[in-house]
């Protein structure tokens, strides 16, 4: 009962991300319940990513939202219980950012257009890192879901995006692959440019179609070339 009605003040705003939850014996008594009680209801929101230890505040609670990351690895968990392939991983990613390129075109095309080109200046280098290399080009892909304006959709696109990221990462330690040519890696700059030139002319149809393309020629090439993995393992990493 604590935990279900702090977790419903944070949802509903009356607790902000930043604000101090009051210390185990205040928070107690105010639900009239043992500290233990307090503080096992305080775990539980911990572990859902909705409270974490206050910075230069000993011992006490900070309120936050859930990250990212941990949607993404609880989805890697659920998915791989369910016997989901990465590969399923990958189309699903195909059906959801393409939309996402539709909206930024016809809602706000100068403004995701100008985000977007910003962070394509990082542009790849004959002696880049590849990790750092697909960091880049993740976040681009998380910029873009952010800019279609649909929060369910960005979150829920972010969660896969970084379920394919973490498998990138596992397999590159694991067992390091050859570089990629350097065609393959200024086809997908130009790719991403290409795109985000369709957003800034405001044409969806045309941006739509062009990012479907590219995620499914991008699900195929790195499916063949890191192989496939347990999702378990993906959400592990």
């Amino acid at each position: 009962m604590v935990a279900e009605r702090l977790r419903r003040a944070i949802v509903k705003g009356e607790l902000r991300s930043g604000d101090l939850l009051p210390r185990e014996a205040e928070l107690a008594a105010s639900f009239g319940v043992a500290i233990t009680t307090a503080r096992a209801a305080t775990r539980i929101l911990e572990t859902e990513d909705l409270l974490r230890p206050a910075p230069h505040q000993a011992g006490r609670l900070a309120v936050s939202l859930p990250a990212a990351e941990g949607v993404a690895r609880l989805a890697g968990f659920a998915l791989e219980a369910h016997g989901a392939s990465l590969r399923d991983v990958y189309l699903a990613r195909a059906l959801v950012e393409p939309p996402a390129a539709r909206s930024a075109a016809e809602t706000r095309p100068l403004e995701a257009a100008a985000r977007l080109r910003a962070h394509l200046a990082w542009r790849p280098k004959p002696h880049d890192d590849e990790g750092a290399r697909t960091r880049a080009v993740s976040g681009f892909h998380r910029l873009l879901l952010q800019e279609g304006g649909n929060l369910p959709l960005a979150l829920i696109g972010e969660a896969l995006e970084r379920i394919t990221a973490q498998h990138m990462a596992l397999t590159l330690r694991s067992r390091p692959t050859a570089p990629l040519a350097a065609g393959v890696t200024w086809a997908g700059y130009r790719s991403h440019l290409r795109l985000v030139d369709l957003i800034a002319a405001g044409d969806g149809d045309g941006a739509e179609a062009h990012w479907r393309m590219h995620m499914t020629r991008a699900a195929n090439h790195w499916l063949k070339r890191l192989g496939d993995a347990a999702l378990l393992q993906v959400a592990d990493a």
